[in-house]
């Protein structure tokens, strides 16, 4: 009827239907009946629920079961259905946000960190709950890479809320003409004179010196050069603004030889 993962899916429901039948057929009974792994709820229009029990927390990593229901027709023949019950482990996928600033643009003009801590972890169809979702509870993505709030890449939507926390780096793009940091006028003018090809190729060079600097100027929990290779997904996000001017690629997305994705996404 159902595959129902425990720890991440423990719910499911939907309707049965009869076959060939007319207005002598039997129908459904309405009744609750108690499974090993869940109670089952059944409607006489044929609507169904099915919630899994504290049974399931006897069972073992890894380890699939199946639970039969039996029902009961209005006339007194009776049916059984099946649900499958797995239990899996999820592989955690680390996840880390490169926040790319102008002078005159910040990603945080269109987004917060709280709205992105909401995006990948905490609404109803969130990132995570999405990856779980079609994955079977075998996927998720884990909210910091490393449990040590006195990293640089805690970033934080409110202080100290957990929930409202994601890994993050925040750059601002150099003016490598002018000095300071580079505004979106400025990178726009140039991108149509300028021999300097990063005003024109999408942000992938603006990508790289994020990367580069931020290997320069954070460590790890070992004192070590941060590498962004060590989480499984890197985001790096640009402002509107600069997608409106035409300086980034939209839904751009390189895929290492290693399998980490590096998308480039303007927040639209």
């Amino acid at each position: 009827m159902a595959t129902l993962v425990v720890g991440t899916s423990e719910y499911a429901e939907g309707t049965l239907e009869l076959e060939g039948t007319d207005s002598k057929s039997p129908g459904f009974q309405a009744s609750t009946i108690e499974g090993q792994y869940g109670s089952f709820k059944l409607y006489d229009s044929g609507n169904w629920e099915y919630q899994l029990n504290s049974n399931t927390s006897s069972l073992n990593n890894g380890q699939s079961v199946e639970d039969t229901i039996s029902i009961q027709l209005t006339n007194g023949d009776q049916h059984s259905i099946t649900f499958a019950i797995q239990t899996i482990e999820a592989t955690e996928n680390s996840i880390v946000f490169i926040l790319m600033n102008f002078s005159d643009a910040a990603v945080t003009d269109d987004v917060s960190i709280s709205q992105l801590a909401n995006m990948t972890f905490n609404d109803t169809d969130s990132l995570d709950n999405t990856y779980k979702e079609n994955s079977f509870g075998q996927l998720k993505f884990k909210r910091h890479l490393i449990s040590d709030q006195s990293l640089a890449q805690y970033c934080y939507g409110e202080d100290n809320n957990e929930s409202s926390s994601i890994d993050c780096f925040v750059y601002s793009i150099p003016d490598s003409q002018s000095g300071g940091v580079l505004s979106v006028g400025n990178a726009q003018a140039r991108s149509g004179s300028s021999q300097d090809g990063q005003y024109s190729d999408g942000g992938y060079t603006w990508r790289d010196n994020a990367t580069t600097w931020i290997q320069n100027n954070f460590v790890d929990s070992n004192s070590r050069p941060v590498n962004l290779n060590d989480w499984r997904h890197r985001v790096f996000i640009f402002p509107r603004a600069a997608n409106n001017a035409g300086l980034v690629g939209t839904g751009v997305a390189s895929v290492r030889g290693d399998g980490a994705s590096l998308p480039q996404i303007p927040i639209n």
